[in-house]
């Protein structure tokens, strides 16, 4: 069984990498040239923002069955997402991979609000939280501002 210790340092330590990576070196020294959005900075540190990085792990009512009710839920956990985006609150989202076990985990969100309290309300209204699908652990994390979904 993974130490979900080590996978979340490990997941983090991946966004970084993501982050960074999306920063390329130009030839002007202290010019960087940012790919995605095909911008340049001049003399421009790297800024960087409060977030919060919402782990959901399969909670006490996870099933791999599909359910009419389960199909329900999901359809509400992806529209939570779709609503969370359209605020300007959701920074990152997706699932984990090959995940195996009772507590395995499920998916992320990484938030972009002004505290805990706002990422523990946002999270507490997921259709799957609420049923009891996934469980979650909320970790404040520091990184690169801008994070976009």
């Amino acid at each position: 069984m993974i130490n979900l210790s080590i996978l979340k340092k490990l997941v983090l330590a991946a966004i970084l990498v993501f982050s960074v990576s999306c920063i390329e070196k130009v030839d002007t020294p202290g010019q960087v040239k940012l790919d995605s959005a095909k911008v340049e900075v001049e003399d421009a540190p790297t800024e960087m923002a409060e977030y919060f990085v919402v782990f959901l792990k399969r909670g006490p009512k996870w099933t791999a069955e599909m359910t009419p009710e389960i199909e329900k839920v999901l359809e509400g956990h992806f529209a939570n997402i779709e609503k969370m985006k359209s605020e300007g609150k959701l920074a990152l989202v997706g699932p984990f991979l090959e995940q195996t076990g009772d507590s395995a985990l499920a998916g992320l969100y990484i938030l972009k609000v002004d505290s805990i309290e706002q990422a523990i309300s946002l999270t507490e209204q997921d259709p799957c939280v609420i049923s009891g699908r996934f469980i979650y652990e909320i970790v404040p994390w520091y990184g690169p501002k801008g994070l976009t979904y």
